[in-house]
């Protein structure tokens, strides 16, 4: 089997790191080959992969709020399978952060809506205040996010070693 590397750098300001490996095997098999490995005792995560999608994350007993999963692609090209992997928090923490931003959004439109009205008609626009605030909690919610992911990189690590491994058996 010829495999690519896999590669997620070891410090990224990306929020969900990827890559992308060829190996010579069918989706049918490479799922087949992952499965094999996650349904060991000895296996150090969790999952389903079925023939194009899958995903990868820790057993629930070592999974902390930040723990990672890994979601794997595979896409059948003319003689190889095309493993795409996208490493992310969990679909709620995932929720939370774009509900959290798109509130915080909202609320500076219309705050600052308000406040240039007022402002224009004359009167006093002490509602603009709120805007350096909104950037600030912006500020905080992108610093929470990204202490968060240096929390869960150690997980990280394990999900990404664990398909390095699946890819490499033969």
């Amino acid at each position: 089997m010829s495999v690519e590397e896999p590669h997620v750098p070891v410090e990224s300001f990306r929020v969900r790191p990827r890559f992308e490996v060829q190996v010579s095997l069918t989706p049918e098999e490479v799922a087949e080959q992952i499965n094999a490995r996650l349904h060991t005792l000895a296996s150090p995560c969790k999952g389903t992969i079925y023939t194009q999608f899958g995903t990868i994350y820790l057993p629930v007993k070592e999974q902390h709020y930040w723990s990672p999963q890994l979601t794997l692609q595979l896409e059948q090209q003319e003689d190889k399978t095309l493993v795409r992997g996208l490493y992310g928090p969990r679909s709620s923490v995932w929720t939370m952060f774009i509900f959290l931003y798109a509130i915080l959004t909202l609320a500076t439109v219309v705050v600052s809506v308000i406040g240039l009205s007022y402002y224009m008609l004359g009167r006093p626009a002490k509602i603009l205040w709120l805007v350096p605030a909104f950037i600030v909690a912006f500020l905080a919610l992108y610093l929470g996010a990204q202490s968060g992911q240096r929390l869960g990189r150690p997980q990280l690590e394990i999900l990404h070693h664990f398909i390095e491994d699946c890819l490499k058996v033969s």
